[in-house]
């Protein structure tokens, strides 16, 4: 498999194309001071996983200490790390060896989410997850975007917020894949 020659950073803006204001925290512009506040601390923690995973350090750290950041069965920073972690850990994928420290930090943040949660965390880092899932990433891998429309839409009616928040992932994943060509997520 040639990763460098996927077109991340398409992707990446593809999936970001289809992620609408308030259907995900990530993206929430609404004036609840709860959901405003669980918004910038998102953003700090995924920025602290972004950087770790580009500094390839404190990687477990950074994992652990976003674990349970949300609301819901699924918190959305446990589905924004579904979402990481199947794009990272695609098998032959070149930040594949940063799994363990992946696995590491959610051990370590384990307890600070649901018990679903944990279970579908875990199932990501082995490349387990829903078929329309599955088959987004193939196109990714494969390089189908015909077909990202609709494999998208299906995904983002996963749960209240959870399609969508495991997309904000696979697109931070999808940016972070472009690092290992030469360019930077931000």
């Amino acid at each position: 498999m040639n990763f460098h020659l996927i077109a991340w950073l398409q992707w990446h803006d593809i999936i970001h194309q289809h992620l609408g204001e308030n259907e995900t925290l990530f993206n929430y512009r609404g004036d609840n001071p709860f959901y405003q506040a669980l918004n910038k601390e998102l953003h700090i923690k995924r920025r602290a996983v972004i950087q770790a995973v580009n500094e390839k350090q404190n990687i477990a750290a950074a994992v652990a200490s976003m674990i349970g950041l949300g609301i819901g069965l699924t918190p959305s920073a446990d589905d924004y790390l579904t979402g990481l972690a199947l794009i990272l850990f695609i098998p032959g994928h070149p930040s594949e060896k940063y799994k363990e420290e992946f696995y590491l930090g959610m051990q370590r943040g384990r307890n600070n989410t649901t018990l679903l949660s944990a279970i579908t965390l875990e199932a990501a880092l082995q490349q387990r997850c829903r078929e329309n899932i599955h088959r987004f990433i193939h196109n990714i891998i494969y390089d189908i975007p015909g077909n990202a429309t609709q494999a998208i839409e299906k995904i983002k009616h996963i749960g209240s917020s959870s399609g969508c928040d495991m997309l904000y992932g696979m697109a931070d994943g999808c940016a972070l894949s472009q690092t290992y060509g030469g360019n930077y997520v931000s």
